[in-house]
């Protein structure tokens, strides 16, 4: 019995190492499979109107750190962009990474700067920022307002 399983087990083991090997630095769809990946994290969910649009954006997730610099809380933004036209729409669809990148980065200096007596996140301030950060991204008639649609902190302890 063991002469008979040992070898399965190996065969497969080498099998399975080799398919690996083989996706992960020969196949060439590991472009196709990389941005299926990123338009799935995006996940881009258009409902449109006749006059307006509207892109719902994946929650961003912050960490925010006690006074000794370790985490202790989430916080969750939730966010869509309103459009009036197509052209905006293809412009962020475009340079959606570059304006993802942006807007957490900026959310994230939002969050250091919160001081200690801060409980909460101004909705208001979130979204001036926000729509600072797009104009100075994409332009100042691409984006016509940015919804917040929610923000949410989470307690880790």
């Amino acid at each position: 019995m063991k002469r008979i399983v040992i070898p399965i087990f190996l065969l497969l083991l080498v099998g399975g190492g080799g398919y690996g090997i083989y996706m992960y630095f020969l196949s060439d769809s590991r472009g196709e499979i990389a941005s299926d990946a990123i338009d799935a994290i995006a996940e881009i969910e258009w409902q449109s109107d006749k006059k307006v649009s509207f892109l719902q954006l994946d929650p961003f997730v912050l960490p925010m750190f006690d006074p000794d610099g370790r985490i202790d809380r989430h916080l969750s933004v939730t966010i869509a962009l309103e459009f009036d036209s197509k052209s905006g729409r293809e412009r962020v669809i475009r340079l959606r990474r570059q304006l993802r990148d942006a807007y957490l980065s900026d959310l994230m200096l939002l969050v250091e700067r919160m001081t200690p007596d801060q409980e909460r996140l101004s909705a208001k301030r979130v979204k001036r920022r926000l729509m600072f950060v797009s104009e100075k991204l994409l332009g100042r008639e691409v984006i016509k307002t940015i919804l917040i649609q929610g923000i949410f902190e989470r307690s880790l302890g």
